[in-house]
């Protein structure tokens, strides 16, 4: 049902091809229009008129916002209690006490043995200032990706007359070590915010600042000058969002706003408690009061002559002529609590944790709800432990100790890798828990390993103890009770063959007695 104007029916005369072109322009284009309508969230009228939409690459969007959201984002952990709250339980969930890696199953026990050994010794040594282990700064490393949005391992290795059995330490950089704003084209390589690729994709290099940029000035006069640091000497830790991305974003980003009309709303409400809580009073004057027909006239007046600035217990007072007092009467506006619980559902939905977590309020959850929560939540929680920390945090520095400890002389595969055990996940209700993993190991659904290190134990180092201490235990008369699903070992015949005359003679005198 698409014409030609007047002016491209002229046109069309001149040149039908061009008129019959123009006809399926129109015609696809009216096409376009019509499918874009199909959406609300294409309309462009009036509910619309405010939401602006960029079509920009992650990075091209994160670039120039990151600066500032980041100092916000720190601005709010110091000075907001939620948000220091948020960090803090984030933290607490995805790495514990810490993430801790064991030798492979397949491995020989002289491999698995001294690379266990190589492990503890740099975990005991990794920090160069020697406040943490590498646990801690696991915690520091997950601190820094939730209010920086990335966090840096740089790697360093130590002479031999350091004495460390495995010569090699670490530290954790916060996000401003790295120059965002640089982002050139290097020969064959392109550096994109920092991040150095070669034409493969791959990453080769870290354009960092030696010191922190917001450091003393004494300390950083080359703040504004990054350096080159190769990517072997480096891990970049920070949840990937969207494909492409090259750095983080803080996770307090979406709430931050949220969080922070929260706390002036908080403020504004404890202001007005306190006003209602003092006897406060306006003083009036009317136009005939003596002080200000004595102005009007031109004469001096001192303005405190006569004032009262503070009521005391027992105060008796006279007003001047024309004075009157009006109590000062602040309106509660009575739905403080409904507010802050949606204002605080929210911001915990945006930074991925639940409204009891985030809160501690359980007041508005049963068990039941409490539960399922929890094992929402869990869900999230593996993926920022084995999709995140694991690949991008664990399994290169377990590499990096492995092949340090193979250069000081230990004999170890190259090729040796390391299983994880995650921090121990609390049950919510530990018998019916107990009964259900019995069930799993019945049925087969699962591994008495497996178990173990979902508590949070190594299974070769808690099966070790238990052979360790079994005949100590036995002797004092404690046994273990025998879980569905395994088998119950074997006794040695002669003491099966005792039990069965001690059985025989058992039933000989019950019957005797009969």
């Amino acid at each position: 049902m698409l014409e030609l104007n007047l002016l491209e029916r002229a046109l069309a005369s001149l040149a039908p091809h061009w008129g019959v072109r123009r006809l399926h322009a129109k015609a696809a284009l009216e096409s376009a229009v019509d499918l874009a309508r199909g959406f609300d969230a294409a309309r462009r009228d009036r509910r619309t008129s405010g939401w602006r939409a960029t079509g920009g690459s992650p990075n091209a969007e994160i670039a120039p916002a990151l600066d500032l959201v980041r100092r916000r984002s720190r601005d709010l952990v110091r000075n907001n209690e939620w948000a220091g709250n948020f960090k803090r339980k984030l933290v607490a969930h995805m790495v514990g006490t810490g993430i801790v890696a064991r030798p492979p199953r397949d491995a020989s026990k002289a491999a698995k043995k001294r690379s266990r050994e190589a492990w503890k010794a740099f975990a005991e040594n990794s920090d160069p200032s020697g406040m943490l282990d590498f646990y801690g700064q696991q915690a520091q490393i997950a601190g820094e990706v939730v209010e920086g949005g990335a966090a840096f391992i740089r790697w360093y290795l130590r002479p031999a007359d350091w004495g460390l059995k495995v010569p090699l330490q670490c530290e954790v950089l916060p996000h401003e070590h790295l120059d965002t704003r640089k982002t050139e084209i290097r020969g064959d390589n392109v550096v994109i915010n920092g991040v150095e690729f070669d034409p493969w994709g791959r990453r080769v290099a870290y354009w960092l600042f030696p010191i922190h940029p917001g450091e003393f000035s004494a300390l950083s006069r080359w703040k504004h000058e990054s350096q080159r640091v190769p990517a072997s000497e480096c891990d970049h830790i920070f949840r990937v969002d969207l494909a492409g991305q090259v750095t983080g974003v803080p996770w307090l980003a979406a709430p931050a706003l949220r969080l922070r009309d929260t706390g002036d709303y908080e403020e504004a409400e404890i202001i007005r408690k306190k006003i209602a809580a003092c006897m406060t009073v306006f003083v009036r004057r009317s136009a005939m009061a003596p002080q200000n027909l004595a102005q009007a006239n031109g004469q001096s007046v001192d303005p405190k002559k006569g004032r009262i600035e503070k009521l005391a217990p027992g105060l008796i007072t006279y007003l001047q002529d024309g004075e009157e007092i009006s109590p000062v009467a602040p309106s509660d506006s009575g739905d403080y609590g409904a507010v802050m619980d949606r204002q605080m559902l929210a911001a915990a939905a945006g930074a991925g944790l639940p409204y009891a977590i985030a809160t501690g309020d359980l007041t508005k959850t049963n068990f039941a709800g409490q539960r399922e929560g929890k094992l929402d939540f869990w869900q999230v929680l593996d993926q920022w432990q084995w999709l995140m920390l694991v690949p991008q945090a664990c399994r290169p520095a377990w590499r990096r100790v492995m092949r340090a400890s193979i250069g000081a002389g230990t004999a170890l595969p190259r090729d040796l890798s390391a299983e994880w055990t995650m921090p121990k996940r609390p049950w919510v209700d530990p018998l019916k828990d107990v009964k259900a993993e019995e069930a799993e190991l019945a049925l087969g659904l699962d591994t008495w390993d497996e178990k173990v290190a979902a508590r949070g134990f190594d299974p070769e180092d808690h099966l070790a103890n238990i052979a360790a201490r079994r005949p100590q235990l036995e002797a004092a008369g404690v046994r273990f009770a025998q879980a569905p699903g395994i088998p119950t070992p074997a006794r040695p015949a002669a003491e099966g063959a005792n039990s069965d005359k001690e059985d025989n003679d058992a039933e000989a005198e019950s019957d005797g007695a009969d």
